[in-house]
């Protein structure tokens, strides 16, 4: 509960988000309160974010010189992305648009729009926790983190 991450071999990305302190503390408030920040949220929000580093790839790659150096015989115009998480509810909501989670409601507006005219279409899959092995390296930083720069931190995933 304190990053989130997500990566592409075939299109040659990674990326981590910390989430703020107030996230952080939000996320860890307990079970009951009001303003708790669950952790299916903030599953959700990654699939968001993967989704969004997806779109944005493909639109970099306008040519189809650009896209068969990602992929043999190029990435197809109209692409269904296969998302994987380890998150069963962000799972469903994002293969259904729609939830009926009050805290997951403020998102489905924001994914729903990209999806929205978007050349990528989306099927997510779950993952077990076991296997996703790269991600939640990604994600979840070790202890002291946070006294590592940005450069440092990627330097590390790097490794």
């Amino acid at each position: 509960q304190d990053a989130g991450g997500g990566y592409s071999d075939i299109l040659h990305f990674w990326f981590q988000v910390n989430w703020s302190p107030e996230v952080e503390r939000l996320a860890h408030l307990p079970k009951n309160h009001p303003l708790k920040i669950h952790i299916n949220s903030l599953e959700f929000v990654v699939v968001i974010l993967q989704y969004a580093a997806v779109l944005t790839r493909l639109l970099e790659l306008d040519t189809l010189e650009k896209r068969e150096a990602f992929c043999a015989g190029g990435i197809p115009w109209l692409v269904i992305l296969l998302l994987w998480t380890d998150n069963t509810a962000a799972k469903s909501w994002a293969n259904r648009v729609t939830s009926s989670s009050l805290r997951a409601q403020a998102l489905i507006p924001i994914f729903a729009a990209m999806l929205e005219d978007s050349p990528v279409g989306i099927n997510c899959d779950h993952i077990e926790g076991a296997k996703n092995t790269d991600a939640d390296f990604i994600s979840r930083p070790e202890p002291g983190h946070h006294l590592l720069s940005s450069s440092q931190r990627r330097e590390q995933i790097f490794h």
